[in-house]
């Protein structure tokens, strides 16, 4: 499936069918607590193995009561949208499908609901924190975090850190959108 994103719609072509989403970027609300609070514990559910049911169930409650209230978030709704007349679709409501956390020039988190990853959306979201923040984001992202580790490197982050987090006992990389110094220069 082929995806391309253009002036808030994301447009995925299979086998000659052309879907239309209108997704809309928009500030978090108190009224999106349940929704980011769920995606954040499926997701992470995925992308966490590492981590026990029960300490994701404690990250849940804290994303609600400690994380969300520190940081700016920003979260991607879609609307399915006619491919024939550009009208929403009757009976279809937006729905948040995932959401962006920035504290300064870090993305604090970047969780997209499970199933519905490698649509655009994380790149959406991405897009946003460098339009709100410019580019001199940073990231901590668990090692073993596949999933993280490589969109964020698809994306341009480097890695320029390792080390040990030591609530979890896992690595985790230090990653800064751009070129590292150590990286070899380029050649004209």
């Amino acid at each position: 499936m082929e995806t391309e994103e253009e002036n808030g719609k994301i447009r995925r072509k299979k086998k000659g069918l052309i879907t239309v989403i209108n997704t809309t970027i928009r500030k978090y609300d108190t009224k999106d607590t349940d929704i980011i609070a769920d995606i954040f514990f499926n997701a992470s559910l995925l992308a966490y193995p590492f981590f026990t049911r029960p300490a994701l169930e404690q990250e849940k409650i804290n994303v609600r009561e400690i994380y969300l209230p520190a940081v700016e978030t920003w979260v991607i709704e879609k609307q399915p949208v006619s491919a024939t007349t550009g009208s929403a679709v009757s009976g279809e409501n937006a729905e948040v499908v995932g959401f962006v956390s920035l504290m300064e020039k870090e993305v604090a988190a970047l969780f997209v609901a499970p199933e519905q990853q490698g649509q655009g959306y994380g790149q959406a979201l991405m897009d946003k924190a460098v339009a709100e923040k410019g580019g001199e984001l940073e990231v901590d992202v668990f090692k073993e975090n596949s999933i993280g580790r490589n969109f964020y490197r698809r994306y341009g982050f480097v890695q320029i850190n390792e080390s040990l987090h030591e609530p979890t006992g896992q690595m985790c990389l230090r990653m800064k959108l751009g070129k590292s110094e150590t990286q070899p220069k380029e050649m004209p």
